[in-house]
């Protein structure tokens, strides 16, 4: 729901995540990897196929782990896989070391993202906090950092049932929800979280069908507040919301509507400019103000820091165009 551009922070983080993890787990990903030649059965009619799928990943070890969207579909004819053998595919995940990855690795480079809710759905947080030592354990002393600890899952924008050699690949990983994870199981979705550019823009947008803050206003009934969703692609919307249920999700957030009705309709300018200067006379930045009054974050970049920041965003705006008009 929430497109991430690929800009030099970013590919930064990815180096950053490319370099922690083969500096600490290369040599066993190789070792595994050549184990796995060994171990394959000469007299298997597609062994040529896995040994040398095999031998490409080794080959292309390193680049595959910082593959950028574009770049992965290139590699593909690289990578033949042989038919119907999950049990191989799955022995490269676990070469690969996909686990640490998920236990380790990437729980980092998305502490360094700031991304805390889900890419698909964005109803839900994916938080990274960190553990400490309650008690003396040697080396370790109370108090010192023991590990962080992740409340996300993963998904593969290209199942690694399907491409297990993309499985640690750090633009192949999209953190959500389980909910959501459930519900895309291994399938591909048309939908591009990793963007090079902002022209691949395509908004997911949160609008108030015709007429619900009138009738709100006028009856106080929040069950006339109906949220609608729009996407410049009909066909990935109706996927999308099919596949996460978007639109029955986001029509229970119609207390957080009624909320915003009245922080934009009920609450003049003069009220709200007291509080922000009110909120200016202290020592809290504009951006936290801004915060503070408007409920959630409320700059594009930061969108993905908070559950429904967008969502917020999208209906404070709707219901100041209804207000214009």
């Amino acid at each position: 729901m929430i497109q991430l551009i690929i800009n030099n922070e970013l590919e930064k983080i990815a180096e950053d995540y490319k370099k922690e993890f083969l500096n600490k787990c290369e040599a066993d990903i190789r070792k595994n990897l050549n184990s796995l030649i060994v171990k394959l059965d000469t007299t298997d009619a597609e062994y040529a196929i896995k040994k040398d799928y095999i031998e490409a990943i080794l080959s292309k070890l390193e680049a595959i782990i910082i593959l950028k969207p574009n770049e992965m579909k290139s590699e593909f004819f690289n990578f033949n896989l042989p038919s119907n053998d999950t049990s191989f595919y799955k022995s490269i995940v676990d070469a690969l070391l996909y686990k640490k990855v998920r236990k380790e690795y990437f729980i980092k480079s998305l502490k360094n993202l700031e991304i805390n809710c889900c890419a698909y759905c964005h109803t839900q947080g994916t938080y990274v906090v960190n553990e400490y030592y309650k008690r003396n354990h040697k080396p370790h002393k109370k108090g010192e950092l023991k590990k962080p600890k992740a409340f996300f899952e993963l998904d593969h924008y290209y199942p690694k049932s399907k491409y297990p050699f993309l499985c640690v690949s750090f633009y192949n990983l999209i953190p959500i929800c389980s909910s959501c994870n459930k519900a895309k199981k291994d399938i591909t979705i048309d939908f591009d979280f990793y963007i090079e550019s902002k022209s691949l823009i395509q908004e997911f947008k949160f609008t108030l069908s015709k007429g619900s803050v009138a009738k709100y206003i006028a009856t106080k009934n929040k069950n006339n507040i109906t949220v609608e969703i729009s996407h410049p692609n009909k066909k990935i919307l109706k996927n999308f919301d099919e596949r996460f249920s978007l639109s029955l999700k986001y029509n229970e957030y119609k207390d957080i509507v009624e909320e915003l009705i009245y922080k934009e309709i009920k609450f003049n300018q003069i009220y709200l400019d007291s509080i922000s200067n009110i909120l200016n006379n202290t020592s809290l930045n504009k951006t936290i103000i801004k915060r503070i009054i408007y409920g959630n974050y409320s700059e594009k970049d930061e969108f993905l820091k908070r559950p429904l920041a967008k969502f917020y965003q999208d209906i404070s705006e709707d219901i100041k165009s209804l207000k214009l008009k």
